[in-house]
């Protein structure tokens, strides 16, 4: 029988391999190298890299400029003390006359948030009590307010709305309105005071379509939203008269400086009444990141 004679650097080199997995004398492992990437920029490293921008990330970069056509974003949540009429913006027989200086421009602004409200009713002519709802949407949001009834008013007689009642535009914020605003008026003259069942409809309406609630209106994150609810609303005012039935679309070169704070009318005239409403505007817009 042949003897195989196992050499003793092999023999050593043996036991090393089978004494410990992690091939050390003392059993321990063997770290694993760091592979991972050092991490990029990111929001909230305090420094303004990457693609990041002042609108993007103003903890890093600092706010954007302001944007020079429009007030500032932190002071345009109430309406103004002294608006500036814009009758070309105005329906029927302007109530006032005049036109604002322009703001100038051009202007390096991001897009214009707004509010809009009905800030008064006038009859114009005969005697009435009056109430309305009014929509608007942009094409992706919507919103319906109803106002409250005016005491009864005679030829010129105005009624000011609260402004917590009167806002169809903006109700839960400032609203962002980079398109087309289609905005709808319908006043009711009261005949059998159909407004209870008029604020009861559009309120379980509004309800279904799960909508931000204010005191008197409802704001959707649909377009559509806000018309079922004023149908359901106008079908309960049955018992009351439609008289001023006005629709209106403003366009975005006109967003911007209705920011500034301004007012324009809407009139109708028609068998038996002459009514005048006053819309206010208000709101805001964000400077752009300087163009490099």
């Amino acid at each position: 029988m042949r003897r195989f004679v196992i050499p003793i650097w092999a023999s050593l080199a043996l036991a090393g391999c089978g004494g410990s997995p992690s091939g050390r004398a003392d059993g321990a492992a063997t770290p694993e190298p760091d592979l991972a990437m050092p991490a990029g920029p990111t929001c909230g490293d305090n420094i303004c890299n990457g693609g990041e921008d002042c609108k993007s990330c103003p903890g890093d970069c600092g706010a954007c400029p302001p944007c020079g056509g429009s007030p500032t974003c932190d002071s345009a949540a109430g309406a103004p003390a002294t608006p500036t009429p814009r009758p070309d913006l105005s329906i029927g027989t302007p109530a006032t006359s005049g036109t604002p200086a322009p703001i100038g421009g051009p202007y390096s602004c991001d897009v214009p948030q707004l509010r809009l409200r009905v800030q008064k009713a006038r009859v114009n002519s005969g005697s009435a009590t009056l109430y309305c709802v009014v929509t608007a949407t942009d094409g992706a949001a919507s919103e319906v307010a109803l106002t409250t009834r005016t005491q009864p008013l005679g030829a010129g007689g105005e009624f000011y709305f609260d402004p917590s009642v009167g806002l169809f535009w903006g109700q839960k914020a400032l609203a962002p309105t980079p398109a087309d605003l289609q905005i709808e008026y319908k006043c009711f003259q009261v005949v059998s005071d159909s407004w209870a069942a008029v604020l009861q409809a559009a309120g379980s309406a509004a309800q279904m379509a799960s909508g931000f609630a204010g005191m008197y209106g409802w704001a959707f994150g649909l377009a559509g939203a806000a018309a079922n609810v004023a149908a359901a609303a106008l079908q309960a005012a049955n018992g009351d008269k439609l008289q001023l039935d006005v629709q209106q679309t403003l366009h975005p070169s006109d967003l911007l400086d209705l920011t500034n704070g301004r007012y324009f009318t809407v009139q109708q005239a028609g068998a038996g009444f002459d009514w005048t409403l006053f819309v206010e505007t208000w709101g805001c817009a964000a400077g752009l990141p300087p163009k490099t």
